[in-house]
């Protein structure tokens, strides 16, 4: 059965075993254990792990001398993290995330707490794979570009908009980001959404109170946007209120913060949250760096139709010998024969370049987006389960369907629709059966 992820988990403390096999098992993740650094170290030289849950309670194993050591013992040095250790002072905890430390979970923590950290690491992890085999496809066509990116240190004084619209939740708020970032706080959506607009903005933090599907649809929206769509989403709430944590996540929001509050982890965990994000942008611009004359499409400078090929068939190889999820989206573009008719081949080719661009602005970072002929685009989603890649898909088809597209000046915006196809890869498949799949499968949505 494929997987999403390879979790290796490190776990000495016998006596206080982290137990995440059946969450691990839930979301569709391997687990592979060890218990010393040195068991570590060889199953990462030799399963592929993508991210590690350390359980770092015992004295043996705390802190930045682990992740020094593990820096040292494993061969993969930038492998994202996941430190869970009992309450420390917020300034070890920051010099963990500088050292090296992707991401750090107080212990006890609760399922739901896990299983975000690891859906964010696995993504930058999947960025981190994505880039290595794109520099390798990009060599075949003469390219030359970096192969990976450096983590980003903490930076400090990120621009955070705070929405709460009770005066106390945003003055108790307020304290965990004192003298830490540069905090806006507003008490409702319109005036959040203008900051988020004009202003720069590293994170959005909302309050939620009982019942409040407002402030939860915001969220939503404020993910639709393709310019805010990777923005960092925290809300902080109380159990009491009955939210319902599923509808949270469906809305966008990346992290889920209980009452009461320990201001240190809200902090640390914004900070982790921003850093991941800076890390992502900074791979989307080598992701970016590698597409030129030689691999792109010329009208739409996505991807070509050989590069495409030829990318999808080394990862097909890859997920077959590492046991990884593997999709495919289709994409074809409805209306642009009328289009063609009114205004000419050139206002044909305008919209479909807009249509490029705003689906470049969609998709993620590690999706390998390319033209797929005439107005036909395909989209890669390595490490992507049906399950997750559908909602994403029909997200996506749904904005560009709801987009107005200008064909001249002063003239009406049009309006086109898209038939959308998602296919995850089959035994024995191989690059254009599984394209030709996800066409097969494309309704207009």
């Amino acid at each position: 059965m494929p997987f999403s992820a390879r979790v290796l988990v490190l776990d000495t403390d016998k006596s206080h075993p982290l137990s995440i096999d059946e969450l691990l098992d839930a979301h569709g993740y391997c687990s592979m254990h060890a218990s010393s650094i040195e068991d570590a170290a060889r199953i990462a030289e030799s399963s592929y792990p993508d991210l590690a849950v350390v359980n770092a309670t015992t004295k043996d194993l705390n802190g930045g001398g682990l992740i020094q050591s593990l820096k040292k013992a494993w061969p993969a040095a930038h492998m994202p993290l996941i430190l869970v250790g009992d309450h420390t002072d917020a300034e070890q905890q920051t010099l963990d995330l500088v050292e090296g430390m992707a991401d750090f979970l107080p212990n006890p923590f609760k399922d739901y707490e896990l299983a975000t950290r690891l859906r964010s690491l696995a993504r930058l992890s999947t960025m981190q794979g994505e880039l290595a085999r794109r520099h390798e496809t990009a060599q075949k066509f003469g390219i030359n570009q970096p192969s990976r990116v450096d983590p980003p240190g903490l930076n400090g004084g990120d621009a955070i908009v705070l929405l709460a619209r009770k005066p106390e939740d945003g003055e108790a708020i307020t304290k965990a980001y004192a003298d830490h970032a540069k905090l806006v706080v507003v008490d409702s959506t319109y005036a959040a959404m203008t900051h988020l607009s004009t202003g720069p903005a590293d994170a959005l933090v909302v309050a939620l109170g009982a019942d409040d599907k407002e402030t939860v649809e915001f969220c939503s929206y404020v993910r639709r946007n393709p310019r805010l769509y990777n923005l960092p989403i925290l809300a902080v709430t109380d159990e009491a209120n009955g939210i319902d944590l599923s509808e949270i996540y469906v809305a966008g929001i990346n992290e889920v913060v209980m009452r009461p509050l320990h201001e240190a982890d809200l902090r640390i965990r914004t900070e982790a949250l921003i850093r991941q994000n800076t890390y992502r942008i900074a791979m989307r611009g080598e992701f970016r760096e590698l597409r030129n004359a030689m691999t792109s499409d010329g009208l739409t400078g996505l991807y070509s139709f050989g590069f495409l090929h030829e990318h999808l068939a080394d990862l097909i190889a890859d997920a077959k010998k590492r046991e990884k999820n593997l999709t495919v989206a289709f994409f074809d573009v409805q209306g642009l024969e009328h289009v063609n008719r009114e205004f000419g081949y050139s206002g044909g080719d305008k919209v479909l370049r807009q249509v490029a661009a705003m689906l470049g602005s969609l998709v993620r970072g590690e999706d390998v987006l390319g033209r797929h002929g005439g107005d036909q685009f395909c989209v890669i989603l390595p490490d992507t389960s049906l399950e997750h890649a559908q909602p994403v898909v029909q997200r996506i088809a749904g904005v560009i369907t709801n987009t107005e597209f200008a064909v001249v000046e002063d003239g009406e915006p049009i309006q086109v629709t898209l038939k959308a196809g998602v296919a995850a890869l089959k035994p024995g498949e191989t690059a254009e059966l599984l394209i030709g799949r996800a066409g097969n499968l494309a309704r207009r949505v």
